[in-house]
């Protein structure tokens, strides 16, 4: 009885927070280290909550501080990869940019050499002008606007040209060339009233050169394109009649009668 009284004693008893002591319940003050217990047990779940509040805090700081740590060794290596590739990036920059500066400068020594070399043919066909040098100046104004297509004032010399090498061709009596020469004025320039004129006149010199050899027909057929360039021109149409009636009388005096005949209802019909 003795023995069941002290072991259930002994399991009453409760431990001391601090020191360990047995203890009696409900024991406030332990005999042992003086501790008051209730006070140590709020005591000591202040302290573990403490304890627990700084562990956060000293993560919180060693986080933050790894952080800048990382941060700062990141900025470390991005300065040791900036000074190792921007000497390289700067030289490739010049290498690019080289082909570019020596690509634009020569464009710019090229356009400047070709202002040149225009402002130099136009003088030159200028000079031929007034030199009425015609062939010269047709060459200059023609190589001037194979340089410049554009360039209106070498289009207006060109023609003028060939209109003076016309005239001057025609004075020579070269007739083919005068009208191979006006061609591309004339076609530039379709409404120009002067140079029709001058169309017509070289192609009546022709027909005559070409009657005057008995080619009766080619004689007609050039003053019949002279007539289309000036459907109203009686000095074109009553030399076609001529033509006609020269022709004619050929072929009756050569005692081709049919051929007389026909060419005379040829005549008839194209002037009634």
């Amino acid at each position: 009885m003795t023995q069941e009284t002290d072991s259930q004693s002994r399991s009453d008893l409760t431990a001391c927070p601090n020191c360990g002591n047995m203890n009696r319940p409900n024991v406030l003050i332990c005999p042992a280290c003086g501790v008051r217990v209730d006070l140590f047990e709020s005591a000591q779940e202040a302290l573990d909550a403490k304890s627990q509040a700084v562990q956060v805090q000293r993560r919180a700081v060693f986080a933050e501080t790894a952080t800048k740590e990382e941060e700062e060794e990141q900025q470390n290596v991005r300065r040791k990869l900036w000074r190792f590739w921007l000497p390289i990036v700067l030289l490739a920059t010049g290498l690019l940019a080289l082909p570019i500066w020596l690509f634009a400068s020569n464009a710019g020594a090229s356009e400047r050499q070709k202002k040149e070399m225009l402002q130099s043919l136009l003088l030159k066909a200028e000079d031929c002008i007034k030199a009425q040098d015609f062939s010269c100046a047709r060459d200059t104004y023609t190589e001037l606007i194979q340089l410049d297509p554009l360039n209106e004032v070498a289009r207006k010399g060109l023609w003028s040209a060939q209109v003076g090498l016309a005239r001057d061709l025609a004075k020579k009596g070269q007739i083919d060339g005068a009208i191979e020469a006006l061609t591309p004025a004339r076609k530039a320039t379709p409404q120009d009233e002067a140079l029709i004129d001058l169309e017509v006149s070289l192609r009546g010199q022709k027909a005559n050169q070409l009657a005057r050899k008995g080619d009766w027909r080619a004689a007609i057929d050039m003053q019949s394109a002279a007539l289309e360039l000036k459907p109203n021109d009686s000095g074109v149409r009553n030399q076609i009649r001529t033509f006609f009636d020269q022709w004619i009388v050929f072929e009756r005096a050569k005692g081709n009668i049919t051929q007389a005949v026909m060419l005379q209802i040829e005549k008839k019909a194209r002037f009634p």
